[in-house]
């Protein structure tokens, strides 16, 4: 069966195909070919990753046109000395039509300019990372050293799991036995490498210092050329390098700087990306047809140099977004380029004047900056490739449930667009949506949202949204709800009381009691934490928990773990209200007038609890190995803890309720 990608088939043909151009390139390199189904899979999964980031090109709006892949099949066949006609000939000789070229090459473009646009362009280099690297080169005294090296990767996942570093582990050793067999580095690197250039040989060129890790310079430092390391370990996984060669870098760098001017539209939420180009594109006409690039510029940049006719003095490399200067190097001097695009918008720029500036002293500090924004860009674009494999495969998957979400559906359109999310919203009831849709319950906002600014007039909307799916809930419309995050004091300031999701939903299901509690972790480590109060002043919660309302409380929180997680007989850690669960009723008599006789009644009938427990050393690892759940006092005796291990991954559950309700 052929893989499917996203509701995309590779077929075999094109997996063929793929493997006929590597294996072309392989042997004209000269690298030992790996095993056979070995490179399959190495293939299987580059082509994977191509087209998943084709696709969210697609999805998202990024076209090459033909123009643009014209230009770019002619500076090929110049290259290589040759006419279209010859190069199309060429390549027909090695049994690729020109037709087959043409898509390889505009995905090639499209997948450039993907990761320009959503990893390249959002790398930030501080002065710090550089003032580091550079103290760092200078104290290891190879500041200008540069590496011919080749690098073979084997990846643990970011929150693997011991089995995960286990299983890597393994394979690294099969690796080095590999290798210290006689085994070609190059082979090697082809048939088990986890990094991108596997099928290359793992082969990165020369590097200087500066862009490689500490971890790999100080073994390079150490080794003599041809050495191949012993394994590296770093958050990524296990890396081996092999030295192919080494030289000095001490010749002055000359840098060419660019003077250059721009104008600038932004892409706002009142602005579209559509508006914007479509402007830009008028402004463009117009310089064409020869009207002045500084007046212009002041008239409609929304850039901080518009003031200076756009005029931004010169630029030296790496100042600017990787897409500007891209751009910016391929024009000639007084030459206007098309519109640009950037995360800052679309820019149209004019190269005024080059030179070349002996800056021997900038010189170590450009170059640094150059290559550790390459380092965090390759990191990034790795990350970024794992992600769009995570939720293409989460996108395939069957969910268990029916979603519907309850809120302004144009508003969820208008945040995907921004977010450049491929959504389909459907406000109709339909049986299946299909992959990237959503469908919605219309409830229309007060005002528009603005994405930073509360709005008062806005909370009622809230409120509509939670009632109508808590109704829906109790009226067997819903099997359960997840609530989204809320602030609580805009809607107060509507002049709504309103004390938390907890509260709201007791008091409109008619239920006099409910239990906030938090589920973090997994496994052994899995955490839960209920609260005998939830949001409630400091000074108001010794007098809120009362033995029947504590009761209460253990009672509902005994049943739901039972009901709802099919623990058999929970086994509950009870906490004290004070400091070291009271010592004895010198700093408080909580414990002993209310809290312990609670638990001596319910441990009488059967319940396990331990407790009262001093606060600050109730949650050891051998108490969360041992404990079902916890019951904190008050909100910050416990909550602290669990979303210090779980924030971001936590469940919010509130337990007694008639209906099931997450957040």
């Amino acid at each position: 069966m052929d893989p499917v990608v996203d509701q995309t088939v590779i077929t075999e043909r094109e997996l063929e195909n793929r493997i006929a151009t590597v294996t072309a390139q392989i042997n004209k390199q000269g690298t030992e070919m790996p095993e056979e189904s070995v490179l399959r899979k190495q293939i299987l999964e580059r082509l994977i990753s191509d087209t998943l980031q084709i696709q969210y090109a697609a999805q998202t709006g990024l076209r090459v046109d033909d123009a643009q892949l014209d230009k770019t099949i002619e500076r090929i066949a110049e290259q290589n000395q040759l006419t279209i006609t010859e190069f199309s000939e060429a390549i027909g000789r090695d049994g690729i039509s020109m037709r087959k070229f043409r898509s390889d090459i505009r995905n090639e473009i499209t997948i450039a300019r993907l990761r320009e646009r959503e990893v390249d362009g959002r790398v930030n280099v501080t002065e710090s990372e550089v003032d580091n690297y550079l103290t760092t080169q200078a104290a290891a005294g190879t500041s200008q050293d540069e590496f011919e090296i080749s690098h073979i990767l084997i990846r643990t996942p970011p929150d693997g799991t011991p089995e995960d570093i286990q299983k890597a582990q393994a394979k690294t050793d099969e690796v080095m036995k590999n290798l210290k067999s006689g085994a070609s580095f190059a082979k090697v690197s082809a048939s088990f490498s986890d990094a991108p250039n596997a099928l290359e040989g793992g082969n990165l060129g020369w590097k200087q210092g500066a862009q490689m890790p500490n971890l790999f310079l100080e073994a390079l430092n150490s080794m003599q050329i041809g050495d191949v390391s012993e394994p590296i370990r770093s958050p990524n996984g296990f890396h081996i390098l092999k030295l192919t060669n080494k030289r000095g870098g001490n010749s002055p760098l000359v840098v060419q700087q660019t003077r250059a001017r721009h104008i600038l539209i932004k892409i706002t939420e009142i602005m579209s990306e559509k508006e914007a180009k479509t402007k830009m594109d008028h402004i463009k006409d117009r310089l064409d047809n020869g009207e002045k690039f500084d007046a212009l510029a002041r008239q409609f940049s929304e850039d901080g140099s518009a003031a200076n006719g756009g005029e931004l003095n010169w630029v030296n490399p790496g100042d600017t977004v990787p897409q500007f200067e891209k751009a910016m190097n391929a024009l000639k001097e007084n030459e206007i380029s098309a519109p640009v695009q950037t995360q800052f918008g679309w820019h149209i720029i004019q190269v005024l004047e080059r030179r070349g500036q002996d800056m021997t002293k900038e010189a170590a500090r450009l170059k640094a900056r150059q290559e550790i924004r390459a380092r965090k860009a390759d990191e990034a674009y790795q990350d970024w490739i794992r992600e769009l494999r995570d939720r293409a495969y989460l996108a395939q998957q069957a969910l268990p449930a029916k979603i519907i979400v309850i809120g302004d559906q144009y508003a969820l359109q208008k945040r995907a667009q921004i977010l450049n999310l491929p959504l389909n919203i459907c406000a109709d009831e339909v049986p299946h949506i299909g992959n990237g849709g959503l469908q919605v319950l219309h409830h229309p906002l007060a005002e528009p949202a603005v994405a930073g600014k509360l709005n008062v007039n806005n909370s009622a909307y809230v409120l509509n949204t939670l009632t109508t799916a808590t109704k829906g809930c109790m009226n067997g419309l819903f099997d359960a709800m997840v609530t989204a995050p809320v602030h609580k004091g805009v809607i107060n300031d509507a002049n709504i009381n309103f004390t938390g999701h907890t509260e709201f939903l007791a008091e409109l299901t008619g239920t006099p009691q409910v239990v906030m509690m938090l589920v973090g972790g997994q496994g052994e480590s899995m955490l839960r934490v209920a609260l005998a109060t939830t949001h409630l002043a400091l000074k108001d919660v010794p007098a809120a928990i009362t033995q029947a309302n504590l009761e209460t409380t253990i009672r509902i929180l005994h049943t739901d773990l039972m009901q709802k997680f099919g623990i058999k007989k929970p086994k509950i850690f009870v906490a004290g209200l004070n400091p070291h669960a009271g010592e004895g009723g010198y700093l408080g008599m909580e414990e002993i007038e209310t809290i312990n006789p609670v638990l001596e009644k319910l441990c009488s009938q059967g319940f396990d609890l331990i407790g009262a427990l001093p606060a600050d050393t109730m949650f050891s690892a051998k108490n969360i190995k041992a404990a079902d759940a916890f019951l904190c006092m008050y909100h910050d005796q416990g909550l602290p803890v669990l979303k210090h291990t779980s924030f971001g991954e936590g469940v919010n559950i509130t337990l007694g309720l008639p209906i099931i309700r997450t957040s």
